[in-house]
């Protein structure tokens, strides 16, 4: 990444085969903590000699460079190195270190490190690798990289205020329904073990040992496992004396119990000890203890993890150790180096374009088995392994003694620009390679390294356009949901009241009798009832219909109209059957349910009453039924 051309503003540089990756070493860098693993040491070496270089690089060009970050891992190594500038400025932040092994049961043989960061409003993530080697591992190579690629191993720190809040939502909807559970399972237990006689049984425990189990769930961490001593005699005894057979299944339902009790008494204490613990975690919260920020940590990355690639830009370097194809021999590949490296004009260029041709790596990526979507600059430059260390000669291991390997383009730099943001918006970064090549003059490693210049456009969002811009996402969001959403209300019932349920089903009778059919309209008034439905919405008609199931046998629904207009309203008809009700019901309840197929659902009540018995009348009602009867029987 370059302002001017010669002066990056950043450095990024990834080291492999830190040190020799015998079992001694790996094991140590995975038990021995801090600096004192061999790697670890190695490590500091490199980080003192690259800043000592950088500095009289400083002093050259006139600008200044701070360590941003180093990863280390074994063999593998990241520094991230930036100008001044940028961080006294503050352009970078939400740094982040990582490090994925990915050698056999968890080892850190192979693997990679990661620097994460913030370039103004662009996220950049720099991956040091080392894959699987061998000739023959190309699956493994392919492995490794999805691995490492897709593990979510980062976190989105702008969710951490969400997250906070949602995390101490979610601990007690969970503690809740944990309990819940509990109750049910318990619940079935003593149904599944005390058919019967479960009740007088309980009962009976109850009233002899309440006072025990009740002060063992809650005051006994110590026992948390059983009941006190005492109590387990008591079910003891009461199980080994002399017993009928009644007795004996009064017993069997005793030590139910008292397992059912037991498992109680460990998940009272658990709700206690996970009370407990919220406490604390809000305790330490209020007081910035590290105990709520792990939590939120925890949560954070279950909510809003993201892994390499899902980065604006990745910049991804390392020995790939992807090789030469086993298909052609190891003499041609020698035979076709010695074409580029002597022939000059088409020959040296068909020569070298053939080897390339069964490069492992392009052949994977050109199958879109590994690194899909990345970009790799044009490769012009011999392979990059393997030499013989110390020889500045330069040329190839071809010594007898030695197990002889294809020389092969191991070490690569890749890139990957995303195309689309967070927000669904096509990315504006870009990225353009400005140089790409192998570095001739090193001589102390069996490879040799390779380096990429870039040049980066990465985007810087004005905080305050940002706001505006959410603000009128929203409004319109809100717009086309108004269009689309209906607001559907209803503020009255259906209520049948004072129905003399005789009469009426004498009527009713009489009808049928007579195969006279009355319409809707000639219905008795008080056997039907209307209710509003109203779509408070300006703009979207509401498609609505009865839910069927929920409309009790005696009542019938009049064939209300399918659809409101928008701001308009209809109304819903509604008449008693009486011939379903049984005499003497006295009263009827129920909910029909308007399912509103664009809107939110309506529930509408229901309810009927018989007419009141004469115990229940007002009291002028009672005395002139008495004066009439008087009356009839001085007659």
């Amino acid at each position: 990444m370059t302002g001017e051309v010669g002066e990056p503003d950043i450095f990024a540089i990834g080291l492999q085969e830190l040190v020799d990756l015998t079992p001694g070493n790996v094991l140590a860098d995975k038990f021995i903590a801090g600096d004192n693993s061999v790697g670890a040491e190695r490590a500091d070496e490199w980080e003192k000699t690259l800043l000592d270089t950088l500095e009289t690089f400083s002093c050259v060009h006139e600008c200044k460079y701070d360590l941003l970050g180093h990863c280390h891992m074994v063999g593998v190594l990241l520094m991230v190195f930036v100008k001044h500038q940028h961080k006294s400025e503050q352009r970078i932040s939400n740094l982040q270190i990582k490090a994925i092994p990915t050698g056999a049961l968890g080892l850190a043989n192979k693997g990679a490190a990661m620097v994460s960061m913030n370039f103004d409003s662009t996220s950049i993530c720099f991956v040091s690798s080392h894959f699987a080697a061998h000739l023959g591992k190309v699956q493994e190579r392919n492995n490794n990289f999805h691995e490492i690629s897709k593990r979510n191993i980062f976190l989105d720190r702008a969710m951490q205020p969400f997250a906070k809040t949602q995390y101490r939502s979610n601990k007690k909807r969970g503690q809740q329904a944990e309990r819940r559970g509990n109750t049910e399972y318990v619940i079935t237990t003593l149904a599944d073990h005390n058919k019967g006689n479960l009740l007088n049984v309980k009962n009976e425990i109850n009233n002899e040992k309440n006072d025990n189990i009740n002060n063992n769930s809650i005051n006994n961490n110590e026992n948390n496992d059983n009941l006190n001593e005492n109590e387990n005699a008591w079910w003891d005894n009461d199980l080994n004396h002399d017993q009928s057979e009644e007795e004996k299944i009064k017993a069997e339902q005793h030590t139910s119990l008292r397992k059912s009790a037991q498992f109680l008494q460990k998940m009272r204490q658990s709700m206690l000890d996970d009370d407990a613990d919220e406490d604390n975690i809000q305790d330490s919260d209020n007081a910035g203890g590290e105990r709520a920020e792990k939590a939120v940590v925890e949560h954070v990355e279950e909510m809003g993890k993201f892994s390499a690639v899902d980065h604006d830009i990745v910049f991804w370097v390392g020995d790939l150790n992807y090789r030469i194809k086993k298909e052609i021999e190891i003499g041609r590949v020698y035979d076709l180096l010695d074409h580029v490296v002597k022939d000059e004009g088409e020959n040296s260029d068909e020569a070298f374009a053939m080897l390339l041709s069964y490069d492992q790596l392009n052949i994977e990526r050109r199958e879109g088995r590994v690194f899909d979507g990345f970009c790799e600059g044009l490769i012009d430059f011999l392979p990059t392994y393997k030499y013989i260390p110390g020889d500045v000669g330069g040329y190839y291991d071809r010594r007898p003694d030695k197990k002889m390997r294809k020389p092969a383009w191991c070490d690569r730099i890749l890139w990957k620009v995303k195309g689309r943001g967070k927000d669904g918006m096509r990315n504006s970064e870009s990225v353009q390679l400005l140089q790409y090549r192998r570095v001739n003059d090193y001589f102390i490693s069996d490879h040799k390294p390779v380096s990429a210049l870039f040049k980066v456009r990465c985007k810087k969002v004005d905080a305050k356009k940002k706001r505006e811009m959410m603000a009128s996402t929203i409004l319109a969001s809100l717009d086309l949901q108004n269009r689309a959403f209906a607001s559907v209300s209803c503020t009255s019932m259906f209520s049948f009241k004072d129905i003399d349920v005789m009469t009426l089903m004498r009527k009713q009778g009489e009808s049928a009798w007579s195969r006279e059919e009355k319409s809707f309209d000639a219905l008795d008034p008080s056997l039907v009832q209307t209710v509003i439905l109203e779509n408070t919405s300006n703009m979207a008609k509401a498609r609505f219909k009865i839910r069927e199931n929920t409309v009790p046998d005696w009542v019938t629904i009049h064939q209300p109209p399918s659809i409101i207009e928008p701001s308009n309203s209809v109304n819903i008809s509604a008449s008693l059957n009486v011939m379903e009700i049984i005499p003497g019901s006295k009263r009827g309840y129920g909910c029909i349910v308007v399912d509103v197929e664009n809107g939110n659902n309506v529930v509408i009540p229901v309810e009927f009453n018989e007419e009141e018995e004469i115990e229940n009348k007002p009291l002028e009602g009672v005395a002139r039924s008495l004066s009439n009867a008087i009356h009839a029987f001085k007659m």
